[in-house]
């Protein structure tokens, strides 16, 4: 264990002297080959908070499709939760140890191919970092495509992430990651005609503006 913490502090120092204080990329940019607009987080960032350095490298980890640097910075107990239906999204639930972390990035690649991803905020307190961002990607398989908010919140301990926790605006995916319907589509039909107009033409005694216009 303590060569092991080690490593990750070696690692932190090689990659933060190569890339500097830069937060590279989000979780779901790092193993699905995102080329994509990336935009910067706003905040700054606490030069002395060492958990935060951890969270930097493991992005800059990811960016370099890194999957042993990233399991590097993983406690052996690590327990990596995405939030959400897991009937519908794949990838959610709950992932024990690093076996668990690299299936859970193993199906995200899978699963979706992320067109752009960007940070807003990034902050640190005590062995808290977290991530508010953003990413606009396609469902490999139904085509769907969303851009959903997300916060990412990581627990750091000795060097090492001992807890991950992502919570999602799992609604964008879910209408992303469901086959098209002709039924579902119809309802939906309905729900905006009954304020827009049969033609999207708009209603003002509703308040709903033309959507053709």
């Amino acid at each position: 264990m303590t060569d092991l913490r080690l490593l990750s502090r070696i690692r932190v120092q090689a990659r933060l002297r190569r890339a500097g204080n830069v937060i590279a990329w989000s979780t779901l940019s790092c193993l699905t080959g995102v080329v994509g607009s990336y935009h910067p987080p706003t905040a700054a960032q606490p030069a002395d908070a060492e958990p935060l350095a951890v969270v930097q490298t493991l992005y800059a980890a990811f960016g370099e499709n890194d999957m042993a640097g990233m399991l590097a910075l993983v406690d052996p107990g690590v327990v990596w939760i995405f939030h959400g239906p897991e009937n519908v999204i794949p990838y959610a639930g709950t992932h024990k140890g690093r076996a668990g972390v690299e299936q859970f990035f193993t199906v995200i690649a899978e699963t979706v191919d992320v067109k752009a991803i960007g940070q807003r905020h990034v902050s640190a307190e005590g062995n808290v970092v977290s991530v508010v961002g953003w990413e606009r990607a396609i469902h490999r398989e139904t085509g769907g495509e969303y851009v959903a908010n997300w916060v990412h919140v990581f627990t750091v301990q000795n060097g090492l992430i001992t807890r991950f926790e992502e919570i999602a605006d799992s609604g964008a995916l879910i209408e992303a990651f469901t086959p098209a319907d002709v039924d579902r589509g119809r309802a939906y039909y309905t729900t905006c005609a009954a304020c827009h107009g049969l033609y999207g033409e708009g209603n003002a005694g509703m308040h709903a503006p033309s959507l053709t216009a």
